[in-house]
């Protein structure tokens, strides 16, 4: 089986302000797809109709950090 890594460094603007880690999740989600990603499963829950950012939780990272 082949063993593939990557390292991937992402470094804030001089002028960001991180409250929390939430506010760093931020950095990384902003060139992903992960927030369409991860909010297939509260789109699919959520009452029908449009659904904006605001209406959806937070994306968490459960499961992924180690």
């Amino acid at each position: 089986m082949p063993s593939v890594r990557t390292k991937l460094e992402v470094f804030p603007p001089a002028d960001f302000k991180a409250k929390s880690f939430s506010d760093y999740m931020v950095l990384g989600m902003v060139m992903t797809s992960l927030p369409a990603v991860d909010a297939i499963a509260s789109v699919c829950n959520a009452k029908p109709g449009i659904v904006t950012y605001l209406d959806l939780p937070l994306p968490s990272p459960s499961g992924w950090v180690r």
